[in-house]
């Protein structure tokens, strides 16, 4: 049988060597073939960031919801509260608009 030498310097004889050879090489193009696929998900930088906008707009719903469920009672009550209010406060606004354009008036003609 011939012998031939490994890349590391060892001799390797006969069939059974061989298919250990092939084995290693077969590993050895499967890792490789990993570690291209990795580089080029890092090289889409596309992909990354709508990955990134994903993850992040994924959070700010989880957080928005969480925030509807705690404060959903005191927003309703402020938002009743607003209403209940507003007419009183828009009629003082228009009403103190409309003294201030008589004064106006008044002032002139005067």
């Amino acid at each position: 049988m011939a012998q031939t030498r490994t890349p590391g310097g060892d001799r390797v004889n006969g069939a059974v060597d061989k298919a250990e050879l092939r084995e290693q090489i077969e590993r050895t193009r499967n890792d490789l073939g990993e570690t291209i696929e990795a580089l080029a998900a890092k090289a889409d930088v596309k992909a990354r960031a709508r990955q990134a906008l994903r993850s992040r707009t994924s959070a700010m719903r989880g957080r928005t919801r969480q925030a509807m469920r705690a404060g959903a009672g005191p927003m309703r009550e402020s938002a009743q509260a607003a209403k209940r209010t507003m007419p009183v406060t828009m009629g003082a606004a228009i009403g103190a608009l409309c003294g201030w354009g008589i004064y106006e008036l008044l002032r002139r003609r005067w």
